[in-house]
């Protein structure tokens, strides 16, 4: 898998103690900020085997059967192109070293089939973000994505992201309970 380190995004040009990108807070997100992952090819090997263990079907494992079917060709799962997306932003790690923690996938929609030899890349744009009213130690944000093909910029999948994020007030909510605990230890 050919990866590249995501563009910087808000407070992400911090570095943690590894030398990557610092974790991002929810403050830290800038609405309309973007980025773009490396890219993956995924083959005919990879297409069959990924459907073998995880989507069997016919269309996903067999070019005579794919060529009988509606559409006539071998194509990826959506679950296959899904994965490697996540992949992708996962290593290209957007959001620093703070975890994707999902509250939701919206809108999930597959444009184009993934025939063999498709290269793909995600690009993403943070779109807004609020606050929880009720736990106001996290954040949510909306993250929409776009897998596309990386030689053509063919768009292949769309879809929308509700991620969830520490606020500064939960960062500072935690460290306390750690110090709280740290000292009924001694």
């Amino acid at each position: 898998m050919k990866t590249r380190r995501a563009d910087k995004i808000g407070a992400a040009e911090a570095t943690g103690a590894s030398g990557s990108p610092a974790a991002l807070l929810f403050e830290d997100v800038e609405i309309g900020a973007s980025f773009a992952t490396g890219s993956v090819l995924l083959d005919a090997k990879s297409m069959k085997k990924f459907a073998t263990a995880y989507d069997p079907q016919p269309i996903h494992l067999s070019v005579s059967a794919a060529k009988a079917s509606m559409l006539g060709v071998l194509m990826a799962s959506g679950w296959h192109v899904l994965c490697a997306s996540m992949r992708l932003i996962v290593d290209a790690a957007p959001l620093g070293e703070t975890p994707m923690l999902g509250h939701g996938i919206d809108g999930i929609r597959f444009h184009r089939p993934v025939l063999p030899d498709t290269e793909i890349l995600v690009c993403g744009v943070f779109r807004s973000k609020r606050v929880s009213a009720s736990k106001p130690q996290r954040g949510y944000v909306m993250l929409h994505s776009e897998t596309l093909d990386a030689n053509s910029g063919a768009l292949l999948v769309s879809q929308d992201w509700r991620l969830v994020l520490p606020t500064r007030a939960g960062e500072a909510e935690r460290a306390a309970a750690g110090r709280s605990k740290s000292k009924s230890k001694k």
